[in-house]
């Protein structure tokens, strides 16, 4: 599974001085949008452009997640492909191929915006400056996160809620290409079934497990 990583530089001291003023309020607006969610399901639609807005890719399908460290992600179109983690493990079944990609989950999905999702979200202050941005409408609330580290492989990441749930994230990356996530029929919930984050491997699929 890729980690999105990437480098940032903030180059004028002013706009670094007024994150790291602003940070701290701003997390805690941030926290406590997300706090109260346990588990989340929904529908999403991604599209990922290069630098000139051009469309490289466009994908589409369902999802679950689930605090601690639970995710199920499932793509629908154009290719059916599956992700499933309990925390531990992750499986990537690539149904055209019929394989399956067992890998352990790394400390540094905790450096990625997965922890945003499925990581400890008092680790947010420590990962990210954050700026919560004015909001544009009633009912509506926006946050931009950079990584406190240089030498990420994302500049920037973009969250908006409506109603207090999360309905768009954008990632902006080290070559300067966006990738948009829209989350539509977003439910909140106190918790999902387990078994939504196991996987079995079909039989007759080609299994490759990494370390």
């Amino acid at each position: 599974m890729k980690n999105l990583l990437t480098s940032t530089l903030l180059v004028v001291s002013g706009l670094l001085l007024s994150i790291q003023v602003t940070a701290n309020s701003a997390v805690e607006s941030l926290v406590s949008q997300l706090s109260p969610v346990s588990a989340l399901s929904g529908h999403f639609s991604q599209v990922q452009k290069d630098a000139e807005g051009e469309v490289l890719s466009r994908s589409s399908g369902d999802f679950v997640m689930q605090r601690p460290g639970l995710l199920r992600w499932e793509t629908v179109a154009p290719f059916p492909q599956l992700l499933v983690t309990d925390g531990n493990r992750i499986w990537l079944y690539d149904e055209d191929l019929e394989q399956v990609t067992i890998s352990s989950v790394s400390d540094n999905l905790n450096q990625t915006p997965a922890i945003i999702f499925s990581g400890d979200l008092k680790k947010i202050e420590n990962q990210f400056y954050v700026v919560e941005n004015d909001a544009v409408q009633q009912g509506k609330s926006d946050f931009t996160l950079r990584p406190k580290k240089t030498g990420e492989a994302y500049q920037r990441l973009d969250i908006t809620f409506e109603d207090e749930l999360i309905k768009t994230m954008v990632i902006l990356d080290s070559f300067g290409q966006t990738t948009q996530f829209d989350l539509t029929d977003v439910k909140a919930e106190n918790s999902k079934p387990i078994s939504d984050f196991q996987f079995q491997p079909p039989e007759g699929a080609d299994v490759l497990k990494q370390d």
